[in-house]
């Protein structure tokens, strides 16, 4: 195909798009749906092919990628149109340059005015950053490429993971009355395992009962009801 007007590759994403019906947005964004990533390496291809744009400048011009991701996208396609039963890529390439043959001749009568070139987003953002004076000269079509760069990635970024706040109980000290009832009922509760079936099981049985009710009468005086006695209780 005989490209006689300077296309850009918004325009190649417009007419992929169009093609495809999925939405440029959805083109030059980062979502992993097939079709999507089809369409995106589709543009990716065209461009290479069919622009003297570098690879980082097609990758800044679709969604902000690095060369590498287009260089992938480009084996892909290349990849998928060297396998004959790879038919719907085929169809959407061939579909897609069709479009783009005639847009390219609507702008070559001249009847319609070119679109911009594409604008690169790192390039603009240099200029500005250098002095305040380059800021204010920006164009409006710098600072739409700019803005569309920012809203891209923005609509990428993923949710950030929920906080997990970490809560700290806090848990009463034993007081030792509590602790040497806690022994007494944990030996009473020995013995009867031990004793179960056996002669003494009942006077086991006893003693855990006994032992339980120590252990409720010193939490209680303990915690709920301190007093100089406590060391009575424990005994």
């Amino acid at each position: 195909m005989t490209v006689t007007a300077p296309i850009t590759v918004a325009t190649i994403v417009e007419c992929v798009s169009e093609v495809t019906g999925i939405p440029v947005a959805d083109i030059l964004s980062h979502r992993t749906a097939r079709e999507m990533v089809r369409a995106r390496h589709v543009a990716c291809w065209i461009a290479k092919n069919r622009t003297d744009y570098t690879l980082p400048r097609i990758g800044r011009s679709l969604g902000g990628r690095d060369h590498s991701t287009v260089l992938n996208a480009v084996a892909r396609v290349d990849q998928a149109l060297a396998d004959p039963a790879e038919r719907e890529t085929r169809a959407i390439v061939e579909a897609a340059e069709a479009a783009l043959e005639i847009v390219a001749a609507v702008l070559a009568t001249g009847i319609v005015p070119p679109p911009p070139a594409d604008i690169d987003p790192v390039a603009v953002a240099g200029r500005a950053l250098a002095s305040p004076r380059a800021a204010i000269r920006l164009t409006l079509p710098e600072v739409q490429a700019l803005a569309r760069t920012v809203l891209v990635r923005e609509a990428e970024r993923p949710e950030p993971e929920p906080r997990i706040v970490e809560r700290r109980i806090e848990i009463p000290v034993r007081p030792p009355v509590v602790a040497a009832a806690m022994r007494r009922l944990r030996s009473a509760r020995d013995a009867w395992r031990r004793d179960q079936g056996g002669r003494y099981e009942r006077p086991a049985r006893e003693q855990l009962e006994s032992a339980l009710d120590h252990l409720d009468a010193a939490w209680r005086a303990a915690i709920l009801e301190p007093t100089p006695n406590q060391q009575e209780i424990a005994s």
